[in-house]
Parts: structure tokens; C-alpha cells; sequence
């Protein structure tokens, strides 16, 4: 089967009209404003602005490898890549992923549509100064500030990376315009986590943990403090976690039985792969593989 390269087209030329950096769109009636209703019209690349993220997450790795350590962007710095995903689909949630080339990042954000301005392909020009850079679980992620508030569980009253408010997203980005392709790569479990984690991935030839014909994706009665199910992914070399959400359109989802070849977001949890996928149809069964 060959390698998919996840580009939505119906939604890329919608998501195209809405805005570009410095063009108005006379069907939007916030046209004549330096700002649209997504993103910020007024914000122009500048060259000497410009950092990769390999630079950026180079710049602040010591903070994102240690524990709840979060801190302001306060020098003026642009990132300028294209979005590899989107929470369609309910599992990838309030974020998206932004690939450069270089590397890549999370980017979180309280919206939860925001499927329907940021497409897979599109670029985006996005200033940093203002946000907070942190690690979840060593994954580097731009957001702000978030504090637990659930006494049951060990991260309450911690302070650590989460979403940025909405409002603060879209004054700090802009559509350029240009679409790119999003690459599906080979997963390799030996994999410098520092360098792939965030990448768009395939890993062939797997088994699911516990799949007996009845178990689901993500049990609500199964979910943890983060209101995801981990399971085990089978025939690798290293561990790899599927996770999934309870709030996934696809949690309710029977985990199909034998070899299943796995398509999704490719993140990390400290040492340890994790994959989220995107869709119902990330889930590819040796039957569906050979038609």
C-alpha cells in the first residue's frame, strides 16, 4: 500500500478563502479591518524575524526536557511552516502541528473547530512573542500557562504548558496563502524522539493489545485522568502506545483482530512513542490492505 500523503482539498480551498496574510476577501466582512475573523491580516513576514523550529526547540530544549517548566516569549520571532494536523476527529485535541521542514511543534489552542480554518497542508505565519514554550511530557508544545484543577489527580494545583486563549491564536497568526505537502513516514521505532516526535507516521504489520472482537478503541470506563486509554501496540522492537481518546469520534471503534497496519500523529510521553490517530480510517486491516 502506498504511502498517503494527508492533504484534504475540499477543506484546504475553503479554509484558502477565508484569509491571507495581507489579502482581504470582499466576501468577509471583516475585509476592510487589519484583522480577520481567523487570524490577523496585519501581521507581514520579516526575514530577520525568522527562526526554524529545529532552532527554536534547540533554544529552549533544557526548559521543554524538564518538568513543568514553562516560559514567556518575549523576543519577536516568527515560525513559518505548514499544518500537519487538525482536531478532526475528536482525538487530536485543541491542537495542531506545525512542520517547517526543520522539525516540528505543538501548537495548543482552546478551539475546538479548528478544523474549519486550518487544513492539513496549509501554511501559516505565526509570531511567538507573547506565547509560553513548555514540554508535555518532554514534547515540545507553544500554548499558556495551565494549572490543574482536579484534587484526584497528581497534577492538580501544578503549573505546566496547555492552550492558549483563542483570541491570542488569532492575533498571532496568519494564512499565507501557499499549501504544502504533509508527509507519511515510515515509523522506525530507533528513532531519535527529540527529532520525529510530531511526525505524521505508518507502521505496518501490528497487532492490537487486547483486541478480542468486542473491546473498543476507549472505553470510558477505561480512561484515565487524562480522559484517554492507553493500548499496547504489538511487533515492534520498542514500546508504542496507541492512544485514544474518550472523546474521539471513533473511541467506540471495535479494535479490529490480527495485523493492522496504523496511520496517525507520532508524539512522546517522556521515553516513550505514543501514536494518536486521526480518523476511523487510520486503522487499515490486512483484508482492507490487500483489496
Amino acid at each position: 500500500m502506498k504511502t498517503r500523503n494527508i492533504i484534504t482539498f475540499f477543506a484546504l480551498g475553503l479554509g484558502l478563502t477565508v484569509t491571507s496574510c495581507m489579502d482581504g476577501d470582499w466576501e468577509d466582512p471583516t475585509a476592510n479591518s487589519s484583522k480577520s475573523y481567523y487570524g490577523n491580516d496585519a501581521i507581514t513576514e520579516n526575514p530577520e524575524k525568522h527562526i526554524t523550529i529545529e532552532a527554536l526547540k534547540q533554544k529552549y530544549k533544557a526548559l521543554t526536557d524538564a518538568t513543568n517548566q514553562i516560559e514567556l516569549i518575549t523576543e519577536d520571532m516568527q515560525l513559518k511552516g505548514i499544518v500537519t494536523v487538525n482536531d478532526l476527529g475528536g482525538n487530536v485535541s485543541q491542537q495542531i502541528v506545525l512542520d517547517d521542514g526543520t522539525g516540528r511543534i505543538v501548537i495548543g489552542i482552546t478551539d475546538n473547530s479548528i478544523y474549519a480554518y486550518l487544513s492539513p497542508g496549509q501554511e501559516i505565519l505565526v509570531n511567538l512573542k507573547g506565547m509560553y514554550i513548555g514540554g508535555y511530557g518532554k514534547q515540545p508544545q507553544l500554548g499558556y500557562p495551565s494549572t490543574g484543577r482536579n484534587p484526584s489527580t497528581s497534577s492538580y494545583g501544578v503549573t505546566r504548558i496547555g492552550r492558549m486563549p483563542k483570541n491570542m491564536w488569532y492575533e498571532r497568526f496568519c494564512l499565507t496563502g501557499n499549501v504544502g505537502q504533509v508527509d507519511t513516514l515510515d515509523f522506525d521505532p530507533s528513532w531519535d524522539m527529540d527529532k520525529y516526535a510530531g511526525s505524521i507516521v505508518r507502521i505496518k504489520d501490528v497487532t492490537l493489545s487486547g483486541a478480542d472482537g468486542e473491546k473498543v478503541l476507549a472505553d470510558k470506563s477505561e480512561s484515565d485522568a487524562g480522559n484517554g486509554v492507553n493500548v499496547s501496540i504489538n511487533g515492534l522492537s520498542q514500546p508504542v502506545t496507541l492512544r485514544t481518546s474518550t472523546y474521539a469520534d471513533f473511541a467506540s471503534m471495535v479494535m479490529p483482530q490480527g495485523k493492522v497496519t496504523l496511520y496517525g500523529l507520532l508524539s512522546r510521553y517522556n521515553t516513550t512513542w505514543q501514536l494518536a490517530l486521526r480518523y476511523e480510517t487510520d486503522i487499515v486491516t490486512e483484508e482492507a490492505t490487500t483489496e
